[in-house]
């Protein structure tokens, strides 16, 4: 697995679960604890989530942004 694989899929467990625990994404990809960090980091640099303590949440505060700034074509 590549690193913007784990990325991804570490997202789509946050986005689907709100939430993630550092303790678990460890042995979920079979990694160390510092890979882990380091992608969360890269995540919340590019604001898709929050780092939190023992973990990270989704970033609602973009999410809300990017659903109501966004405009729709209704033709």
């Amino acid at each position: 697995m590549t690193n913007a694989e784990r990325k991804q899929m570490i997202l789509e467990m946050v986005s689907r679960n709100k939430s993630v625990q550092i303790t678990d994404l460890v042995k979920q990809f079979d990694v160390s604890v510092m890979t882990i960090r380091r992608d969360l980091a890269e995540l919340e640099d590019k604001k898709y989530i929050k780092r939190v303590y023992g973990g990270a949440v989704l970033n609602e505060e973009e999410l809300n942004k990017d659903v109501l700034g966004r405009e729709y074509d209704y033709s």
